[in-house]
């Protein structure tokens, strides 16, 4: 595993509150008792760490349960600067397990311990960190997206974070990393097609550091599938934001996606690399 030890300055840390927290409050779609208490979890759970929070809500209508109503949290750590840089993870749990090899069960919801709980997690975890890491010259932010995970075609996904770079001021952003589905015990990270295509420095930038300098091994230098994923609003508003993703995952969109199937420790090695991103940014984008 190389000379990742799970250890920063700030002393060791770990998601795995967090990730068993949300994982006792799964399944939560969207509409369900669940998505509530979690909705108010990650708010309660940024509050405590000192972070301002935010929300924007929405309405949609879902192809699956009709009109809902969607909250983004916003977690901000303001800095002496009005740069920042932002990261992303979807807090939702996808409806139904309309990839489940059971046909009998896909009606049923996803539990989403990689997909929608992993990269919350890791968020949450990161927001710690950040709170104890001292004060930054910079701002950072934490978006919390929901309604990424209800879609039945391209346009009805990633609703939450469409709507939101819409209506809400990003023109502060410099850059963004959006982590998804990062949770998993055989996790591999190829470059996403988008990502790369739109900002291939700094997708070098971090690809390089996260394999040359954390040594974390599962960082791979070829290109993958191309994701529609809550980063694509951002890119086409012009602002680079990298997404993270594995989408080998072989129990994606699935009544399988459990805990049992993901690591803590391939959880903790992706936010030490935010944390990183988040404490120096001109690192990785030098115009930053």
């Amino acid at each position: 595993m190389g000379i990742f030890t799970g250890l920063t300055a700030q002393g060791a840390f770990t998601a795995k509150p967090y990730f068993e927290s949300l994982n006792r409050l799964s399944p939560h779609p969207p509409g369900s008792e669940n998505h509530k208490k979690v909705c108010e979890y990650i708010q309660k759970t940024l509050i405590s760490l000192g972070w301002e929070v935010q929300t924007h809500s929405f309405s949609y209508i879902s192809p699956y349960d009709g009109p809902q109503e969607g909250t983004n949290i916003i977690g901000l750590l303001r800095g002496t600067q009005e740069s920042t840089v932002a990261f992303g993870s979807h807090w939702d749990t996808r409806p139904v397990a309309d990839q489940d090899p059971d046909r009998k069960k896909r009606r049923e919801p996803v539990f989403g311990a990689n997909d929608g709980n992993s990269s919350t997690a890791a968020l949450l975890s990161l927001a710690e960190m950040l709170a104890g890491s001292g004060p930054l010259d910079h701002t950072v932010y934490l978006f919390f997206f929901d309604a990424e995970d209800s879609g039945s075609s391209s346009s009805s996904y990633c609703i939450g974070s469409k709507v939101f770079v819409e209506e809400w001021d990003i023109s502060t952003v410099r850059f963004g990393v959006l982590v998804d589905i990062i949770g998993s015990k055989s996790l591999s990270l190829p470059y996403e097609g988008y990502s790369v295509r739109a900002a291939p420095n700094l997708s070098e930038n971090i690809w390089d550091y996260a394999a040359k300098e954390k040594r974390i091994p599962f960082f791979r230098k070829n290109t993958g599938p191309h994701v529609i994923d809550d980063h694509l609003p951002f890119l086409e508003r012009g602002i680079p934001f990298v997404c993270l993703i594995d989408f080998s995952y072989p129990w994606w969109h699935t009544t399988e996606d459990t805990p049992d199937k993901c690591s803590l420790m391939n959880i903790d090695m992706i936010v030490s690399l935010l944390f990183d991103i988040a404490v120096t940014p001109s690192k990785f984008y030098p115009s930053f």
